[in-house]
């Protein structure tokens, strides 16, 4: 039985090294400076002398993106209690598929089980 080392070592090596290629590191982190990281972004930044009033409207669209842990968790319960009431719904009516994303064995109308 051939190794692993013995089946690598079968393969032709590249001509040039992917180690060679690679920007060097100082490169590499340069482009993630703070700097950088606001031209990128610079819907999300207010420029150097730019207005107050702008730069108020800037934090307040950062600050509607960035949702509190509280808020999301309100989100998740109330989409919780709707799925929850669409099921019960689903099941009043006498749907015999349940939601895929929801565990358990699912059974299709027929009795069968959708991965047959």
């Amino acid at each position: 039985m051939e190794s692993l080392l013995e089946k690598l070592l079968r393969y032709p090596k590249p001509a040039v090294s992917v180690i060679d290629n690679s920007p060097p590191i100082e490169e590499s982190y340069l482009q993630y400076k703070t700097s950088n990281i606001r031209v990128i972004y610079r819907d999300l930044y207010p420029l150097p002398g730019s207005d107050p009033a702008d730069s108020d409207a800037l934090v307040q669209k950062r600050m509607e993106v960035a949702k509190s842990a509280a808020a999301l968790e309100g989100e998740k319960k109330a989409f919780t209690a709707v799925n929850a009431r669409a099921a019960q719904e689903r099941e009043e009516a006498g749907v015999k598929m349940r939601d895929f994303a929801h565990g358990g064995n699912a059974k299709c109308g027929s009795g069968r089980s959708p991965t047959e």
